[in-house]
């Protein structure tokens, strides 16, 4: 890419681009037996932060499959939060961020943190009472100026959308930031100039020891890597099929053996093969008749019996495929 440094040029490296370097260096480092991919998590600051929350979620990369795992967790510093859609993450996240921050402001993240949970992502938001951006310089409380330029805007000409069809263009559709000059071009409808950066020094025990409890699991969220999710469950499939929005409550069985989930759904309609990945369970299904196949996901909610999903099939569309356990 001949990019040296981001610092002074952040348009020239996409979040995305950075996402999918994340992914491919924590394979990498899973692809060494030394090394647990359990073991691997990402931290990022500011922009790099962004790049990680990309890395999180699935549908703003090109790699299909690849998001979170083998990444077991992500820890961002004030990234910037500007994101809506598809919004859902295999991989536990963690956001830090000031209460002062106008360079990456925290209305955003709480924003986005909502639809994170509400899609079934392990994701929290830990919020420091008049910080600013870069409150984790301990060696200086001052707060000074900033030079360069911010998003502060949150409406949708501002707001990038993530999904199957794109991970590029505003919510108002009337801006892409796939490549260099696109870029440019969201910056000078959507950026700003005249914002504050600066230490917090009295917090530097609190933000350590919630980096550490968020790596070593000590949250006091149940683990769900460990359930077995054999049982019969109520569904609600809703979608778009044919081009005609449809809703089913087709029952759903599935047997779990090791990390491996088998099953059925509807009146011996179709056939569900899968693997278990900690709280998600990646599967395909097709029909009894073999005529229409596709691939899915569940993530089960914290503490509850609860799944939310989709399915997807490249003719017939995409949906919502939520379940709840009743025995």
């Amino acid at each position: 890419r001949n990019v040296a440094s981001t610092v002074h040029g952040q348009v020239r490296v996409t979040e995305q681009q950075m996402a999918s370097d994340i992914i491919h260096a924590a394979k990498l480092l899973a692809s060494d037996p030394r090394i647990g991919s359990d073991k691997i998590f990402h931290i990022g600051w500011s922009k790099g932060g962004n790049a990680g929350l990309a890395a999180a979620i699935e549908s703003s990369i090109d790699i299909p499959g690849e998001n979170g795992l083998p990444v077991a967790g992500y820890i961002e510093f004030y990234p910037y939060c500007g994101f809506t859609g598809d919004v859902f993450s295999n991989a536990k996240v963690l956001i830090l961020h000031g209460s002062e921050d106008n360079i990456t402001p925290l209305a955003p993240c709480e924003r986005l943190v909502s639809e994170m949970q509400a899609a079934g992502s392990e994701v929290s938001l830990k919020v420091f009472d008049g910080a600013h951006h870069g409150f984790d310089n301990w060696n200086s409380s001052t707060i000074g100026p900033y030079s360069g330029i911010t998003i502060r805007d949150t409406s949708d000409k501002c707001t990038i959308v993530f999904s199957r069809q794109s991970h590029s263009v505003s919510a108002d559709g009337k801006h892409s930031v796939g490549d260099y000059q696109s870029r440019i071009a969201f910056l000078k409808a959507c950026g700003v100039r005249g914002a504050n950066i600066g230490g917090s020094p009295k917090y530097r025990k609190i933000v350590e020891q919630t980096v550490i409890d968020f790596i070593e699991e000590k949250e006091g969220s149940t683990s769900v890597s460990k359930m077995d999710f054999t049982g019969t469950y109520r569904s609600k499939l809703t979608g778009r099929i044919n081009e005609k929005v449809r809703t089913r409550n087709p029952e759903v069985r599935l047997v779990q053996k090791g990390h491996e989930i088998s099953g059925t759904f509807g009146n011996s309609e179709g056939n569900i093969f899968g693997k278990v990945e900690g709280s998600v369970i990646n599967f395909e299904w097709e029909t009894a008749s073999s005529l229409w196949s596709g691939t899915g996901r569940w993530t089960i909610k914290p503490n509850s019996s609860e799944f939310v999903g989709s399915w997807f099939n490249s003719y017939l569309g995409e949906g919502n495929w939520n379940l709840t356990k009743v025995k």
